[in-house]
């Protein structure tokens, strides 16, 4: 129970959340090093804001939130060092696929039978992203230096903060 300027919320909120990764590590010969790997990560929530109890007013609501993510990996990477200079290459992969869905339905006290907002999301991303990277080192100085040029991204989701006024609340995917 949350209790704010005499109006007390009810907020329940339930997750389960699975990740499991598996990597392979092969350590072949001193200049050349590898490692392949998978992963999977799912996320179930579920959050039921409750307004309705203690002091009503005109505004309180009533909003159940359910959400699924489901992920899964596959990676690797390749490093070699070269012998006869202080220089190492190094590469790195990962393929990605996400998806998630969703609803959110909002009732307001004014309105019990209709509901607000009644929102459902879902979408799959896929990505591919990789990373190049060259490092010198200066074995007087024991200092590296190095140069790196890579991707990236960041799957979509549900955005369950009203944040300003006028954002639009769900529609993040």
């Amino acid at each position: 129970n949350l209790i704010n300027g005499g109006r007390t919320f009810l907020q329940d909120v339930s997750n389960q959340i699975i990740f499991q990764e598996l990597r392979f590590v092969a350590d072949g010969t001193s200049s050349f090093k590898w490692l392949v790997g998978a992963d999977y990560f799912s996320h179930d929530n579920t959050e039921e804001f409750d307004q309705w109890q203690g002091a009503l007013f005109a505004n309180a609501q009533r909003r159940t939130v359910n959400m699924n993510a489901d992920s899964w990996a596959a990676f690797g990477s390749a490093e070699y060092s070269f012998s006869d200079i202080p220089v190492t290459i190094t590469g790195e992969l990962r393929y990605a696929v996400d998806k998630i869905d969703g609803d959110v339905l909002t009732f307001r006290n004014r309105d019990r039978v209709v509901p607000q907002t009644d929102f459902a999301a879902d979408d799959s991303f896929t990505n591919l992203p990789w990373s190049l990277t060259a490092s010198y080192r200066f074995s007087e100085q024991d200092v590296m230096a190095y140069a790196k040029v890579a991707s990236s991204y960041r799957q979509g989701g549900m955005n369950l903060n009203e944040g300003s006024p006028g954002v639009e609340l769900y529609p993040a995917v």
